[in-house]
């Protein structure tokens, strides 16, 4: 997938804080259809027919058929919990957590993460206990851990085999790209991916506006099954991307170039940049490049950089790839970073409230990481970034500078290229946009 260090300001303020798990549990609706585990008391189950009951003799033990209940995890607690409140005793409830861990991370298991609980008759009793646990983890892989007649459980992994296919998704934005984006179907993971790719050109806080078109093809897989009943699918790769902002319409194809995979606008240039466009994400712009009365000192002074507002703690990404150069208190500036990038760029980052984990000078930075988080240290009347990029040493304006594409095809390969631009965009007229899309993130 597109780099998770670039663009990783947008995807910060984007995706919620996953935590630990418990089972809450399901609808009404679809509980009413489910038989949950019984208790370890030795009393008639809740499942069990009142009118039958009453006429069975009291040695008559429970039909020989498995009944399943599903539990849904939810944040606060762990799978244990979850065995525990659907009624499965705590020695079955080790056994096959142990199961389960030889196969997968349980800490892993997301939020609305459903597992289910297969229960069977314990032979001469009216009682059940766990015969299995079900985990979807993906459309193609299920892990599952069932009873080993008094040897406990032990788990495997099942994974079934995907048919690729590729999906299409078309709207218009009516507040925010996000919002807009997941109305029209396009998945999570994907309108992720979409606004890292755009990132390097798109400053998503002030030029996104109402009315502006977005287009995207991306890989899809689905099993056998899925593909038959349309049911869900795990997506991969964007294959094409279009926004339209201002009327201007910015098309970027993936494309495998001698130097490795990479996306390339119709000209056949590499649309990964120097430098980010912005270095956070949800910020107000406040103050521009270029002389302003100062807020604190009250007279008219040059400013050389462009100030963003955002809540103390928002974190901050380098703009590029470079080498910390200053990391520390810098007078007015308060906390402050000094990044040095290829061709002569820095880019400088002031009255933070703290610093990324082991930024220090001379360390390497990645595009995207965290080197800090928004403060209001030093010279400063409220919680704000001031960011500068300099170019030899001298302060130029962030929001106008331009900077090179990474890569530029010419000669045989952009012949090429172009040939693969025309059967993309002939693929994505052929093919009708989805309405909306189930996936598996």
């Amino acid at each position: 997938m597109i780099g998770a260090g670039v663009g990783a300001a947008v995807t910060i303020a984007i995706v919620a804080a996953l935590g630990f798990l418990s089972a809450t549990a399901l609808p009404a609706e679809r509980r009413s259809t489910q038989a949950s585990a019984p208790s370890a008391e030795p009393a008639r189950p809740p499942y069990q027919p009142r009118s039958e009951a009453a006429t069975r003799p009291r040695e008559a033990v429970l039909p020989d058929v498995e009944l399943a209940s599903l539990v849904r995890l939810a944040r606060g607690g762990t799978l244990a919990q979850a065995l525990d409140r659907a009624g499965v005793g705590a020695a079955d409830a080790n056994d096959v957590i142990a199961a389960l861990a030889t196969q997968l991370n349980l800490r892993r298991l997301g939020a609305g993460q459903l597992v289910e609980l297969k229960f069977e008759p314990i032979p001469a009793t009216q009682q059940r206990r766990l015969a299995s646990v079900i985990i979807p983890l993906d459309v193609d892989s299920t892990i599952i851990a069932k009873r080993a007649g008094e040897a406990g459980f032990v788990a495997r992994r099942e994974d079934k085999a995907l048919h690729a296919g590729s999906a299409r998704v078309v709207g218009t934005i009516d507040d925010s790209l996000f919002v807009s984006a997941q109305a029209a179907g396009m998945p999570i993971r994907v309108i992720m991916d979409f606004i890292r790719l755009y990132s390097w050109d798109v400053d998503f806080q002030r030029e996104i506006q109402p009315g502006d078109r977005f287009e995207v093809l991306f890989e899809q897989f689905h099993t056998e099954v899925d593909r038959v009943t349309q049911g869900g699918a795990k997506v991969g790769e964007i294959l094409y991307a279009s926004l339209t902002i201002k009327g201007d319409d910015v098309r970027y194809y993936r494309y495998r170039a001698p130097a490795g995979v990479d996306y390339f606008n119709a000209s056949g240039e590499s649309v990964r940049k120097a430098l980010l466009k912005t270095p956070l994400d949800g910020a107000k712009l406040t103050s521009g490049f270029g002389k302003r009365t100062h807020p604190i000192l009250g007279y008219t002074r040059m400013h050389r950089g462009v100030d963003f507002a955002a809540p103390v703690g928002t974190p901050i990404v380098a703009a590029g790839n470079g080498t910390v150069e200053v990391a520390g208190s810098n007078g007015a500036y308060g906390n402050y970073v000094r990044i040095r990038h290829s061709g002569n760029y820095q880019t400088a980052y002031a009255h933070l409230s703290r610093f990324g984990y082991g930024v220090r000078a001379g360390r390497t930075i990645k595009q995207g990481q965290i080197i800090g988080y928004v403060g209001t240290t030093g010279l400063s009347t409220g919680p704000h970034l001031h960011y500068e990029i300099l170019v030899g040493g001298n302060q130029v304006n962030p929001m106008t500078v331009k900077f090179a594409s990474g890569n530029k095809l010419n000669g045989r390969e952009l012949a090429q290229f172009r040939r693969h631009v025309a059967d993309v965009d002939a693929r994505v007229a052929a093919l009708p946009p989805l309405v909306k899309v189930a996936t598996r993130e």
